[in-house]
């Protein structure tokens, strides 16, 4: 019974506080209806709920060009992710699909982490050192070092998600790309990206 009951108890929070912001956004919606643009209403709901029942917040979502021409494509993706909830993640219970329309692929975790150091985000040793269809982790905040044993522990904890795009992938300006996030625990949670317009190598994708 006990047992039962624990379990229950980040459903319950879960389903709590995924009412509680689906009833604040609809409050935003109608207070202020211009400040979102049309058919967008439902797209913040369900992410702001995907994110919770994921039990991983997407802090930021940044790509790499391979140059600043017309026919620069997308070559890395990081998300800047840290848990919703103070409770343990297992970074090796986690794959990431990538879908861009034509081609799918699964990355699985590569099981290594490294600080970031003095290192720039996209030009870490890591990447070099990720094999193909894998994925790693750069630790930008882990007070007690849980990362170390491939952990999200603490709603404090954050770390970039590295995601080296596949050679086959040809993602240009105004192309999307569609990245799903399958947790061992929680819900699985997809987000689109929009390659935006490559004026600099390094884009915001959110």
């Amino acid at each position: 019974m006990k047992t039962g009951g624990a379990v229950g108890i980040p459903t319950v929070l879960i389903l709590i506080t995924s009412l509680f912001i689906a009833g604040t956004i609809a409050k935003a919606l109608l207070d202020n209806p211009m400040t979102y643009p049309p058919n967008n209403p439902q797209d913040i709901v369900m992410e702001a709920v995907d994110e919770i029942s994921t039990y991983l917040e997407i802090q930021d979502i940044v790509g790499l060009y391979s140059s600043t021409t017309a026919d620069a494509h997308l070559t890395r993706i990081v998300l800047l992710i840290s848990p919703f909830f103070s409770q343990s993640i297992d970074l090796r219970s986690l794959t990431i699909q990538l879908n861009d329309g034509e081609h799918l692929h699964m990355l699985v975790y590569n099981e290594q982490v490294q600080s970031l150091a003095d290192h720039g985000v996209f030009t870490h040793p890591l990447w070099d050192a990720l094999p193909a269809y894998t994925f790693g982790c750069i630790s930008t905040h882990d007070k007690d070092q849980s990362m170390t044993f491939h952990t999200l522990n603490a709603q404090t904890d954050m770390a970039y998600l590295l995601l080296p795009l596949p050679s086959s992938y040809d993602v240009q300006k105004d192309t999307m790309l569609e990245i799903t996030i399958f947790p061992g625990t929680g819900v699985q949670r997809s987000v689109v990206v929009h390659a935006p317009l490559p004026m600099r190598n390094v884009v915001s994708l959110r």
